[in-house]
């Protein structure tokens, strides 16, 4: 079992949770599945325009996955977007640099804890 220590709001968990319809298959499992599909194309597009130095595709990515991971309550990978989506917005790529090692962790710890959620639901 994976320590979730923060990680994840649970909270956001279980408001999804109580969407979940008797008839219908297991919403959390699709949520958590399109989430880390998603997040993985999102990340190699991160890396891309990291390597490019492409300030707006970084702000725009960061964007994305600032949205999708709160919604699913990764709150500290949703704000570390939120510090990339800034630097990429006013082009501060020192700052980017400084930020990333950051992002690829706390995503790692999200979809970690994420796929722990999915297989304990």
């Amino acid at each position: 079992m994976i320590n979730n220590d923060n990680i994840i709001n649970m909270t956001s968990i279980n408001n999804i949770k109580q969407l979940q319809r008797p008839e219908m298959p297991n919403l959390i499992h699709r949520v958590i599945d399109i989430f880390v599909n998603e997040a993985t194309g999102k990340i190699q597009e991160m890396d891309d325009a990291y390597q490019a130095k492409d300030m707006e595709k970084i702000a725009f990515v960061a964007h994305a996955l600032k949205s999708s991971s709160g919604n699913l309550g990764a709150l500290r990978l949703s704000g570390v977007c939120e510090q990339l989506e800034l630097k990429g917005k006013t082009g501060d790529f020192d700052g980017i640099t400084e930020v990333m090692p950051t992002f690829k962790i706390e995503y790692q710890k999200a979809q970690d804890v994420l796929i722990q959620i999915k297989s304990d639901s």
